[in-house]
């Protein structure tokens, strides 16, 4: 069975970040994507950390084992915590 791992991070040029990613990694593919109105390097971070205590695993970009729907509510509640203290 093959693990499903979902890469997070943010850009300023999706079209070129896409390209780049696919050299190492041919099979990726887009499954979400948002422009967002706050620190975007805060907001990796925060979903990172999150799936780091709650997995124990190594802090990577590359979340794996844990739904997409999982990942979109960490963004949301990330996305809170950051508009709450900025």
């Amino acid at each position: 069975m093959n693990k499903i791992c979902h890469k997070i991070g943010y850009t300023n040029n999706l079209e070129r970040r896409l390209t780049t990613y696919k050299t190492g990694n041919p099979d990726i593919e887009l499954v979400y994507s948002e422009n967002l109105n706050c620190n975007k390097k805060q907001l990796e971070t925060c979903v990172v950390n999150l799936n780091t205590l709650k997995l124990l695993k190594n802090k990577t970009e590359v979340i794996c084992d844990v739904p997409l729907r999982k990942i979109l509510e960490e963004i949301e509640d990330c996305k809170s915590l950051l508009n709450k203290h900025a």
